[in-house]
């Protein structure tokens, strides 16, 4: 029985891999037809592992977003600010790892914050589940424990949470579409601009207090 589990869950993961690459290639609007060619397997076979394509772009980012909250809270903040840079460090060390995977997120996302939008969230909900984690619990693990001290007190939090989980997300997802064209106009690799506006944003929200001791 364990051995056919692990067979699913690796069948998944291969069809997850091309679907990605396959999407980044030619855009959302890719057929069942043609993903099960590009995974080398029959409609029939894919089709008892995914419905449909759009099934397999929501666990593309559900499988994101869930892998994100495992780094967020596989650390533990020493205080609100230390919560920011765990969270500008783990979406980094995400783009990294597959940069691909941004560029996806950069053409899905707006359908992805249209069904998590609406009131009801039958789509959202489908995939993501009880205790999946998503764009308001990474606003929420920013928000905790907010007013501790370590970050400026005129901030709002949810305004402050907000803006970090977007700025990091739209800065990251636009990298791929314009990397090779930034990095000869320049001679520096995109992702280090981003590293450096993570760390800009950080650096803003330490209390006045911490730039005198630092200068």
């Amino acid at each position: 029985m364990k051995k056919y589990t692990n067979h699913i869950a690796e069948q998944k993961k291969h069809i997850l891999k091309n679907s990605l690459v396959l999407f980044c290639r030619q855009g959302l609007n890719v057929s069942m037809s043609t993903i099960a060619k590009e995974c080398h397997m029959t409609r029939t076979t894919l089709y008892k592992y995914f419905p449909d394509s759009d099934s397999i772009m929501w666990t593309i980012i559900e499988s994101f977003y869930n892998n994100l909250g495992k780094l967020l809270y596989a650390q533990a903040p020493k205080n609100a600010l230390d919560r920011y840079k765990i969270f500008f460090d783990s979406i980094t060390s995400l783009y990294e790892k597959d940069p691909s995977l941004f560029y996806f997120l950069n053409l899905f996302f707006p359908e992805y914050q249209k069904e998590s939008s609406k009131i009801q969230k039958e789509k959202y909900k489908k995939y993501f589940a009880y205790g999946s984690f998503g764009t308001k619990d990474t606003v929420n693990y920013l928000e905790d424990n907010f007013y501790d001290g370590s970050i400026r007190k005129d901030l709002q939090a949810h305004l402050t949470a907000v803006a970090a989980a977007y700025t990091a997300c739209f800065t990251l997802m636009n990298i791929p579409m314009i990397d090779t064209e930034l990095t000869i106009k320049y001679g520096i690799p995109p992702i280090c601009f981003a590293k450096a506006a993570f760390s800009i944003f950080l650096e803003g929200l330490q209390p006045i207090s911490n730039h005198k001791k630092d200068s």
